[in-house]
């Protein structure tokens, strides 16, 4: 209780200041999540910037412009993770609160940028989904991610352009730099096991998909650290499923063969992303 009053008066405080550093003509850096936490996409709007913007505006007059600014991290690779910033328009707000929450979560949706990370995850979490239920047993090459993965990326970078979707990093419709993602996301996806090494191939050309890892659950205050695929994968959903789907049509056709493949009154089968795409 005494934690919980705590944190009302610091927070109390610092709005307190905010609206002081306003007055004198500062500009103040605010997240308007309240926090970096959750389970990825943006998360509800809390009221403290309309709060300074209306205070600032009926009690002294000033119009405060707020600079939306949309930052994404390419985080699902081993070594030096991409930054994109997207920054919008400054713009005075003087709306009820309601209707000044859902603008700026509009405007931040609007500015999000697609990675690759993104794109990645939300495959691998898809092909998790559609068979968590079955044995089989899902082998994945470098090869076939490349292909997929490319395909994929065309598919959404292609709604960008029509503008039914939010930016995306561009160079990922080149394939040569998709091929470097992909060969970082190995490596980070064999150390946090998302992907492990195939015991029966020598020559470690084959990863098989750790569905119970890609799939976990876990709060909300861990999931970002606990299951970054997941998070990742997320964020990328939180464009909307559906519209999202449209640039995997290939990869969810993939659920008639492996429901069909699956038997379970049969030992556990494998199958390569090659073999069902080819049904």
């Amino acid at each position: 209780m005494i934690k919980q009053e705590f944190r009302k008066l610091s927070l109390s405080s610092q709005v307190d200041r905010f609206k002081k550093k306003i007055h004198e003509g500062f500009s103040t850096l605010i997240f308007p999540e309240g926090t970096t936490w959750g389970y990825g996409g943006i998360k509800k709007i809390r009221s403290a910037i309309y709060q300074l913007v209306t205070n600032a505006f009926e009690q002294h007059d000033i119009k405060v412009y707020i600079l939306p600014i949309n930052v994404k991290v390419d985080r699902l690779a081993r070594g030096r993770k991409d930054l994109f910033i997207n920054i919008g328009q400054p713009k005075f707000i003087l709306k009820s609160r309601e209707d000044f929450n859902q603008y700026i979560h509009a405007t931040l949706q609007k500015l999000h940028t697609i990675t690759f990370s993104q794109i990645a995850a939300y495959y691998l979490k898809k092909i998790s989904e559609l068979t968590k239920e079955t044995r089989m047993e899902v082998c994945l090459t470098k090869e076939e991610l490349i292909d997929q993965l490319s395909t994929i990326a065309r598919n959404i970078h292609s709604k960008v352009e029509d503008k039914t979707l939010p930016a995306i990093d561009h160079q990922l419709v080149e394939k040569s730099y998709l091929a470097k993602k992909v060969t970082k996301f190995i490596t980070y996806s064999i150390k946090k096991n998302y992907l492990l090494k195939n015991p029966q191939d020598k020559g470690n050309n084959t990863y098989i998909l750790n569905h119970e890892k890609v799939l976990a659950q876990y709060p909300v205050r861990l999931f970002r650290k606990r299951n970054p695929l997941g998070f990742s994968a997320n964020e990328l959903a939180s464009l909307g499923d559906k519209l999202i789907d449209q640039g995997y049509e290939a990869l969810l056709a993939l659920e008639i063969n492996f429901t069909e493949q699956s038997q379970p009154s049969l030992p556990a089968e494998k199958a390569s992303m090659s073999d069902a795409a080819a049904f």
